[in-house]
């Protein structure tokens, strides 16, 4: 099952074609944390709640800022961080239940 969300999670900020195989590799270093960070923010009700909304978008930030290859332009960026804000919003409707729980 984990394997599934992260290589979801992966899709959803990997740009089509990277440079090298470190720029893979650290993409999907990336989604490995950022799967660990996301299971701790989404609390009861997350969607409901601004700050919990609020605090799931910087961590995405924060872990994709840190995380990516620096070919990711700053527009490629926010538009990552968006779709992955997105894919986890649409896929993760309380803590313990999404799109992935039946697998």
């Amino acid at each position: 099952m984990e394997a599934l969300e992260r290589e979801a999670l992966a899709q959803r900020f990997k740009e089509s074609k990277h440079k090298t195989t470190d720029e893979r590799a650290e993409a999907r270093k990336s989604a490995r944390e950022l799967l660990k960070r996301l299971k701790d923010l989404l609390v009861l009700n997350w969607r409901q709640k601004a700050a919990a909304r609020s605090t799931l978008r910087l961590a995405i930030e924060d872990t994709l800022d840190s995380g990516l290859p620096r070919a990711y332009a700053p527009e490629m960026y926010r538009q990552k961080c968006s779709a992955v804000f997105e894919h986890v919003y649409v896929s993760y409707p309380e803590r313990n239940a999404g799109v992935y729980a039946g697998l």
